[in-house]
């Protein structure tokens, strides 16, 4: 009985625990599930939490830029109110300048009529200053060349003494054939310095002695002054035609006609001592004939009745200076030129006279 009882005890505890053992089964899913369910909901919940922090920044963030588009709306439309004003004032401008552009573009079209009279005019008077330009040029060339020819006579040394000389003017020629007959036996010295004294003579006998009176010297512009200058220059038909002359006319007027007669072949060069001018011949072997009309002294033998003939160029050099120091004080070589050279020998601490002879005696005739 007893065991019978124990093992109705004992079904009915198996029986139960069985009961208990699905019931807890199920409270175990139960509990998995809303444990599920909780875990779920506690992300959700920290996401919303998550969410609602970034939301509450976002929205402070939007509160500070609503303020500061606040700030900028502000100043924007207090900008706004000034540029207001602003265009009012320029749009008044603007019809004020469009007003005055009226005025000024009816003043344009009037001024440019009176600019296409003034035009016409303009290349009127641009035509005539042109021509006279054209005429003052001319006149400036002609006195320019005017001054030089006059000057030429009356400045020196001025570099243009060689062309005084002219042995190819029709008037000394003849001249020259005149007094010698030209030179027939070209090589023949005997001949020659027969015939060079010949036309010495002649200057010296027929070309009377005369001062210069006073000679106007042009200045360089038209409208400057014009000098006086007690000194001037003939060319050799002038002095022909006058027959008279200083010592340098009577010296470029024979150094001209011994030029012609040798044809030019010959050197002849006129020499400018101080305050006197001769004529010279340069010479073979270091030899001079000194040829001086206005001085009345020659390179002779036996002067004053004598013939030419060359002698040794110092000696003879300082032998003309002597004939000349009692009417000239210290007479010194200065220049010499004739129609193919000009040189100037007289230069400061120099003196003229040795670096003429030294000159003469290096020459290759």
């Amino acid at each position: 009985m007893r065991r019978a009882l124990y093992a109705l005890v004992i079904a009915c505890l198996i029986a139960l625990s069985s009961v208990e053992g699905i019931f807890y089964f199920q409270l175990s899913v139960k509990h998995e599930d809303l444990k599920s369910k909780y875990m779920e909901l506690k992300s959700n919940y920290g996401s919303l939490v998550e969410n609602y922090t970034k939301l509450q920044l976002g929205y402070k963030e939007l509160i500070e830029d609503y303020s500061r588009l606040q700030d900028s709306y502000m100043t924007l439309n207090a900008s706004y109110a000034g540029l207001a004003d602003r265009y009012n004032e320029l749009r008044d401008y603007f019809r004020q300048v469009e007003a005055y552009q009226k005025k000024l573009n009816e003043t344009y079209h009037t001024l440019l009529e009176s600019y296409k009279t003034v035009k016409g005019e303009y290349s009127k008077l641009e035509g005539e200053l042109q021509k006279v330009n054209e005429a003052y040029l001319r006149y400036q060339e002609a006195y320019r060349k005017l001054a030089f020819q006059v000057n030429l006579r009356v400045v020196h040394p001025n570099g243009n003494e060689s062309l005084f000389i002219t042995p190819d003017d029709p008037e000394v020629r003849s001249k020259v054939l005149e007094i010698t007959g030209g030179w027939s036996r070209k090589g023949d010295w005997s001949e020659f310095w027969i015939d060079v004294k010949k036309l010495y003579d002649w200057v010296v006998d027929n070309i009377v002695y005369r001062n210069d009176t006073l000679y106007p010297k042009l200045p360089d512009e038209p409208s400057g002054k014009v000098e006086s200058i007690p000194e001037v220059w003939q060319f050799p038909n002038q002095t022909l035609m006058l027959g008279s002359g200083d010592c340098e006319d009577m010296a470029i007027l024979l150094a001209s006609m011994v030029y012609a007669y040798v044809d030019k072949e010959y050197w002849v060069e006129v020499i400018v001592i101080t305050d006197h001018v001769a004529v010279y011949i340069p010479v073979k072997e270091g030899k001079i004939c000194i040829l001086d009309p206005g001085g009345r002294y020659y390179t002779g033998v036996g002067r004053p009745w004598g013939g030419l003939t060359a002698r040794d160029i110092r000696g003879e050099v300082y032998r003309w200076l002597s004939y000349w120091s009692g009417r000239v004080e210290n007479p010194e070589v200065k220049w010499v030129f004739s129609a193919y050279l000009w040189r100037v020998f007289a230069k400061p601490g120099e003196n003229g006279t040795e670096n003429f002879i030294d000159w003469m005696y290096s020459r290759e005739l």
